[in-house]
């Protein structure tokens, strides 16, 4: 499944229900889909990255989450916290890579 997605798979504004190893569930919100500044001329596609906010009460640690979609179902990505964009203090953000 994570083979068939590309940049246009998603849009900014998207939910997402992570599951952390409990099965709590918690909501993300992608910000900005970015394409990959480097491209391989054998791969299958374009490299990508998402970019997802969450408001601060819970904080994300680096690893494969289980994510959940409306319009894609059930997947498993690897995500990164990092630095807040244009300074925004009041939430946390995570990035996943695609290659």
């Amino acid at each position: 499944m994570l083979g068939a997605f590309t940049n246009k798979t998603f849009s900014v504004g998207d939910i997402f229900k992570v599951s952390d190893d409990e099965e709590n569930f918690f909501e993300i919100v992608l910000v900005k889909v970015s394409e990959g500044k480097y491209k391989m001329s054998n791969a299958k596609r374009d490299p990508f990255t998402l970019i997802f906010k969450r408001k601060k009460d819970i904080f994300i640690n680096q690893g494969t989450y289980k994510i959940e979609q409306e319009k894609v179902g059930i997947f498993h990505i690897f995500m990164t916290p990092m630095l807040p964009l244009d300074g925004d203090q009041e939430a946390y953000y995570y990035q996943a890579c695609f290659s």
